[in-house]
């Protein structure tokens, strides 16, 4: 099992290797393993196997002034879920709406998309956006400008399998000053292993990072 190394500055531990199905049948407390399956660090508090790390970086792209931006290949059956985070963006027409297209195998899925952002705006007043049967799921009605870009987070859940995808979270738009509840989903099931970002009209730019939210 885990074997430690100690030579100065390159001490290292290693925890043994395994998956959720050939953890050691009589773990000790403290005991340290890694599973490949869930690719997570684990140590067993006396009744369980608690994992130790509870998200993982799997990309942060940066982007400026695209047509569209695509994250393939960072949905997969390793994690339960997954957190999108939308550090900045921002379009070239400030007044574009945000749109979200599921991807599979480099392929856009561009039907069934359903999707519902209420919001309010400073003052009060609704500002929503809805999209049931379409081509893409609408994240917001302004996609921002340079100086009042849009930012949130979204949860995404039944992907890297063959399932219907879904996200919810929340988005602010700084360009109308509305902050959102989001969610959409897609009918058609399929194993979506990424996504696409982009506005109804002009060019993106942008920082998103997607992390793999580790299983139980």
């Amino acid at each position: 099992m885990g074997i430690a190394s100690f030579s100065g500055a390159s001490s290292v531990i290693k925890p043994g290797v395994v998956t959720s199905s050939t953890r050691p049948s009589s773990p000790f407390v403290g005991q340290l393993i890694y599973e490949t399956d869930t690719a997570r660090v684990a140590a067993y508090n006396g009744s369980a196997w608690v994992s130790q790390n509870s998200s993982q970086l799997i990309t942060r792209t940066t982007f400026s002034n695209v047509a569209s931006q695509t994250f393939d290949g960072v949905f997969t059956s390793t994690y339960g879920s997954y957190l999108v985070v939308i550090e900045s963006l921002f379009g070239a027409t400030a007044t574009s709406y945000i749109s979200w297209q599921w991807r599979y195998s480099s392929t856009t899925q561009a039907a069934q998309c359903n999707s519902g952002s209420p919001g309010l705006t400073a003052a009060g007043a609704a500002n929503n956006a809805y999209a049931a049967g379409a081509t893409e799921c609408v994240l917001a009605n302004k996609i921002g400008s340079t100086t009042v870009p849009s930012a949130g987070s979204l949860i995404v859940s039944n992907v890297g399998l063959t399932a219907t995808p879904m996200f919810y979270g929340t988005l602010w738009t700084s360009y109308d000053a509305v902050g959102r509840m989001v969610g959409g989903n897609c009918e058609q099931q399929r194993n979506y292993d990424g996504f696409l970002i982009k506005a109804s009209s002009g060019n993106v730019t942008g920082i998103v990072a997607v992390y793999g939210l580790a299983k139980s």
